[in-house]
């Protein structure tokens, strides 16, 4: 049996990091679901579209970094828009209720 010392002995570093990630990213997360949870997972692997419960795992965490991705854009731009200069909040039925008066006043 090779020992991990005889396996890195020669071994450059870039090969020994490789292999490091490759152990780190090898680890089995166990997660618990709730019957709920665990019902929509089988659902989606019963359509066919997921093989198996990472499947749809992974997809949701994908789903979920473009929700984060686009939400933080979204909010970068509220920030962007805050910080332009002065803005008055309006309330809508004030907006409506002004605009009637223009057009009466209009007619």
């Amino acid at each position: 049996m090779l020992s991990l010392s005889k396996i890195l002995a020669g071994a450059s570093l870039s090969k020994i990091i490789a292999l490091a990630e490759k152990i780190l990213y090898s680890w089995i997360m166990t997660i618990e679901l709730t019957n709920e949870q665990e019902q929509i997972v089988k659902g989606m692997i019963a359509t066919g579209r997921y093989q198996d419960d990472s499947d749809v795992v992974e997809r949701a965490l994908k789903l979920i970094q473009e929700y984060e991705s686009k939400l933080s854009v979204l909010r970068a731009e509220i920030h962007k828009g805050e910080d332009s200069g002065d803005y008055i909040l309006h309330d809508m039925e004030d907006t409506i209720r002004r605009a009637r008066e223009r057009h009466s006043q209009q007619h």
